[in-house]
């Protein structure tokens, strides 16, 4: 008589469970062992650049583009300042692009297959000379970047583009603010590609925040830049007494590095043995504990209370071990993909919406990873502030987070709010790579 007077509680209850771990998403859970067999080192090309303006490409070669006409590359006079085209447009004349790249002030540049590299977008707003005879806030077509060739990899940020030569040599051009290219502060801004110290044999960069983190062939991480608590290291003395500068050199990690971020929500690296490593100052950390221990070290001055409390040593915060992410085979910034194909998410996601007048934004924050998304077979992951991908091996793309400009080109908009339901629920875009 008991049991069935409980059962409709406990079919309400689980009702319940279920209703709310649909709404908050499931939590990560995956066992912590190494993969087997380990990991091949990632180096694809940058097929997507995400923004509220999208640019990818395909396999053979082709441009398209879509979303909010800041980055458009259209001769079109009769485009309004306000045009959002929510359907992938293939751009007429390109179709030996290799790799595409972007950041958050609007600046595209695009890697052709004869290793040229070409810039265009709001060039007003960053540091980056794409075109020393322009001085227009927006360029609508192609500008070559002069003093670099044989080029396989670049990156970008708000302020500076990277180049990685054939030669395995890195280059950079932009803000020089901090010195931190070679510790030279006489030069504000570089104007053309300057070559990086002490990077040699790289294979891949990625930049953010002045970090640039390079991979080499034998899967070793370098930094090099003037956040010394996102180096992953030791930070050696500084080049000249007035610059935070610090030469490239080894992040601390026990395998090789098959994949990284250059974050400052932390910096991660994907290891061979699918483990997950961070580090730095970062308060929303995707771990159980809040803070990462910390590595009081200088190599003038000896490690003690005293020189910690009087700041004559450098604060270095080494990579530990993720707690959460286990069995990885693909990582971007707040997201992951594991081995049986679950895609994870976390950390802030800015939720722009429309209203009559202006544009209100809030912000969602996971700090635990959330999964999204089963059955992924990932070739890259794709974060920006405004819209994520992953590119299937398959050719299939899928987009989440925003989609007010026509970010996910699924040739619609969403003109009013947004639910975290939706902007984590990833949606299939016309563009494929295939």
């Amino acid at each position: 008589m008991l049991i069935l007077v409980l059962l409709p509680l406990i079919f309400k209850a689980c009702e319940y469970i279920d209703t709310m771990s649909k709404s908050q998403f499931a939590i990560i859970d995956v066992i912590d062992e190494p993969l087997n067999p380990t990991l091949e080192i990632i180096d694809e090309p940058k097929h997507i650049a995400v923004n509220h303006f999208v640019a990818a490409i395909k396999d053979d070669g082709t441009l398209w583009t879509w979303g909010f006409n800041e980055g458009y590359l259209r001769n079109d006079e009769n485009k309004s300042n306000r045009i959002d085209d929510t359907v992938p447009y293939q751009v007429e004349g390109i179709d030996d692009a290799v790799a595409v790249v972007t950041e958050g002030l609007g600046v595209f540049a695009l890697l052709k297959a004869d290793g040229t590299v070409w810039a265009w977008g709001r060039v007003g707003s960053t540091d980056i000379i794409v075109d020393p005879d322009d001085d227009s806030s927006t360029i609508r077509d192609l500008r070559q970047i002069k003093g670099i060739n044989n080029v396989v990899d670049i990156a970008i940020d708000d302020d500076n583009l990277v180049f990685l030569t054939q030669q395995g040599d890195v280059y950079m051009m932009g803000n020089n603010t901090a010195g931190w290219v070679n510790g030279d502060l006489t030069q504000e801004i570089l104007e053309t590609p300057t070559k990086v110290p002490n990077l040699t044999d790289i294979i891949r960069i990625e930049i953010s925040g002045k970090l640039l983190l390079a991979l080499n062939r034998d899967g070793e991480l370098y930094s090099t830049g003037v956040s010394t608590y996102r180096l992953g290291r030791i930070a050696n003395a500084p080049k000249l007494a007035n610059s935070d500068f610090r030469m490239a050199n080894k992040v601390v990690l026990p395998e090789k590095v098959v994949d990284f971020v250059a974050s400052v929500r932390p910096p991660m690296a994907l290891l061979e043995d699918g483990s997950v490593w961070i580090w730095g100052k970062q308060k929303n950390l995707t771990m159980k504990e809040t803070t990462l221990k910390g590595l009081y070290i200088d190599l003038n001055n000896e490690f003690t209370e005293e020189n910690v409390s009087n700041g004559l040593v450098d604060e270095a915060l080494l990579p530990v071990k993720h707690e959460l992410l286990h069995k990885v085979i693909n990582i971007d910034e707040n997201q992951a993909v594991t081995e049986n194909g679950n895609l994870y998410v976390w950390g802030s996601y800015l939720n722009t919406t429309k209203t009559k007048s202006d544009y209100e934004s809030n912000t969602t924050q996971f700090r635990k990873p959330r999964l999204i998304k089963k059955n992924v077979d990932p070739v890259q992951l794709y974060y920006s502030r405004y819209v994520s991908a992953v590119i299937m091996k398959n050719g299939s793309v899928y987009f989440w987070h925003s989609n007010m400009s026509g970010e996910r080109g699924t040739g619609e908009i969403v003109d009013g709010e947004m639910t975290d339901d939706y902007i984590f629920t990833p949606e299939k875009s016309i563009f494929t790579t295939h």
